[in-house]
């Protein structure tokens, strides 16, 4: 009897099913192939020299939209940089973060706007390895990357945060004071089969799942 009205009050709706956690792996993927056309190909935007002082990067994809209040959404990852850990790449396992606010797309011209942050100190990355949502402008704040084809032979970074974006495949600055980014810890979660925190990830400590190896690939220069 309760099995018959299970299946009745289903077909029309009226049951709640468990939520399944989202796959993280698409977004990995997709962090993967935004990463190799910033940092490779005939003109890379992001230097060598910039990659190299990273000390983290986060990498997302953002979809604007809205009719009379425009807004965003998106998602995407943070790696850190490692001295050691699961994979001989230098980098960390990904962990999920996903983004909202106000912010994009005041200077770009698309729907989809593609972000890479370089973060060059550990206050910066400390700030993304929280558990909390992070609101851009407040503690963090970033400025416009230097262009690989400017960039000086003695360059040293002087800002916090480096931002690269790109969109309707022109690469350019974009504002982002405002949007709040925040650690999918449901992602994490299904993608790593435990509870572990952002900051868990970072470390190095945690293995790297074999789908995660796309990323650490591109960071690796294959």
């Amino acid at each position: 009897m309760i099995k018959t009205l299970f299946l009745t009050l289903a077909s029309f709706g009226l049951v709640l099913l468990p939520a399944q956690a989202e796959d993280m792996q698409p977004q990995v993927n997709r962090s993967a192939a935004i990463l190799k056309d910033f940092i490779s190909g005939s003109n890379p935007v992001i230097s060598p020299k910039v990659l190299k002082a990273a000390k983290g990067l986060v990498i997302m994809k953002v979809t604007r939209g809205g009719l009379i209040f425009t807004g965003s959404s998106g998602d995407g990852v943070i790696v850190k940089r490692t001295t050691g850990g699961w994979f001989s790449s230098g980098w960390s396992a990904p962990a999920a973060l996903s983004t909202s606010g106000a912010g994009f797309g005041l200077q770009a011209g698309g729907e989809v706007i593609e972000l890479v942050l370089v973060l060059t100190n550990d206050a910066a990355l400390n700030e993304f390895s929280q558990e909390t949502e992070i609101k851009f402008g407040g503690e963090i704040k970033g400025t416009a990357g230097p262009d690989s084809s400017t960039i000086s032979e003695n360059w040293t970074p002087t800002a916090p945060v480096y931002i690269y974006t790109r969109s309707d495949g022109l690469f350019g600055g974009l504002s982002i004071k405002g949007t709040v980014f925040e650690p999918e810890k449901d992602k994490n979660l299904s993608y790593y089969g435990q509870a572990v925190t952002t900051r868990e990830i970072l470390s190095g400590k945690v293995k790297v799942p074999a789908g995660a190896k796309i990323l650490l690939n591109v960071l690796k220069g294959k």
